[in-house]
């Protein structure tokens, strides 16, 4: 007779899922609206958006259409 609790070591070694150290962070919404949980999003998730404001291209000013 095994030992249930060897087998479940074995079965964990050979899992490619059980050896994975990311996982996503929570999410909100469902479909097209899933998105991440800002409030879970921190430093440690590798989350720095600091610099997106720099990249944002400012509109040029409105044609007038008349």
């Amino acid at each position: 007779m095994s030992d249930p609790i060897a087998q479940a070591d074995v079965e964990d070694e050979t899992d490619p899922l059980a050896r994975g150290a990311a996982a996503l962070p929570p999410t909100i919404g469902e479909g097209c609206l899933a998105r991440f949980d800002p409030d879970s999003l921190n430093e440690e998730s590798g989350t720095d958006f600091s610099a997106a404001v720099g990249l944002r291209i400012e509109p040029d000013e409105p044609s007038d259409p008349a």
